[in-house]
């Protein structure tokens, strides 16, 4: 059951993603390759992501995730990237 502070924090949150800019848009929520995942409904990060399984893949998709903040349901995609830095040593030939 819903306690009325969660209701309550759920509609806040909601009302927040709604709420419009300067120019009378509704903010948008940036959630696309982003470090932590974001819930597309109200903006709030996931910080213990580390903990979501991915089907035990490094790289992988958690369907029916449900926001800790306001309960909307999205998907999480994780990407790795894999980077690679050379430094030279001596002399080259």
């Amino acid at each position: 059951m819903t306690t009325l502070a969660t209701r309550i924090a759920t509609l806040e949150a909601q009302a927040g993603a709604l709420r419009a800019d300067a120019t009378g848009k509704p903010a948008e929520i940036e959630h696309d390759h982003t470090r932590d995942p974001v819930c597309p409904h109200c903006g709030h990060a996931v910080r213990d992501a580390w903990e979501i399984p991915f089907g035990g893949e490094p790289e992988g998709v958690e369907e029916g995730h449900e926001c800790g903040r306001c309960e909307g349901v999205f998907d999480i995609q994780r990407e790795i990237t894999v980077r690679y830095t050379t430094t030279a040593r001596g002399v080259a030939l």
